[in-house]
């Protein structure tokens, strides 16, 4: 109950809390069922009573305790890489591990990538010598650039057509 039966009982700070309490159930329920419209959304056989179970774990282990929606906004946007377990497998605990695991595929895919453009770099002036230092700062200036992995691995295919000449690179400016 909200307010005391008797009036000499009233106390504003105990109402306060207990109007914040409400609020913040109010907003809890309210995320919850963000992610269960999304969760079904994403698993349309699934019946209705499993979805919400997995958008409460969701919620209690992801939004609650790490105090994250970005992490919850991943499992969306990397959803075929993050469900990948049959559904009644699925908790919150397997979802951060399948995001865990897809970013660190993902980092090992754009560090190879990286690799790629700087050997073809390193074969490009193969004759001369490049210094390993300024071999890294070629690489990386085109890596800032670029950004997009699929940007750089498509670049690292034609590169031979728009380095500069060897005497050229001391103005080379990615």
């Amino acid at each position: 109950m909200l307010f005391p039966v008797r009036f000499e009982d009233l106390d504003p700070f105990k109402i306060r809390r207990k109007l914040y309490k409400l609020a913040n159930e109010g907003e809890a329920r309210e995320t919850i069922a963000s992610l269960q419209l999304r969760l079904k959304s994403h698993f349309l056989d699934e019946p209705l009573e499993s979805v919400v179970v997995l958008a409460a774990d969701i919620f209690k282990e992801v939004v609650e305790k790490m105090e994250s929606w970005d992490i919850v906004e991943q499992f969306f946007r990397f959803k075929s890489h993050i469900f990948t377990a049959p559904f009644n497998q699925l908790n919150a605990h397997r979802l951060l591990d399948n995001l865990q695991a897809y970013k660190i595929r993902k980092n090992d895919e754009r560090r190879e990538i990286i690799n790629q453009l700087k050997l073809r770099i390193d074969n490009i002036y193969a004759d001369e010598k490049i210094k390993p230092e300024k071999l890294e700062e070629y690489t990386n200036g085109l890596v800032m650039v670029l950004q997009k992995t699929s940007e750089i691995e498509k670049f690292s295919k034609v590169l031979s057509g728009y380095m500069p000449k060897y005497n050229e690179l001391k103005h080379f400016n990615a």
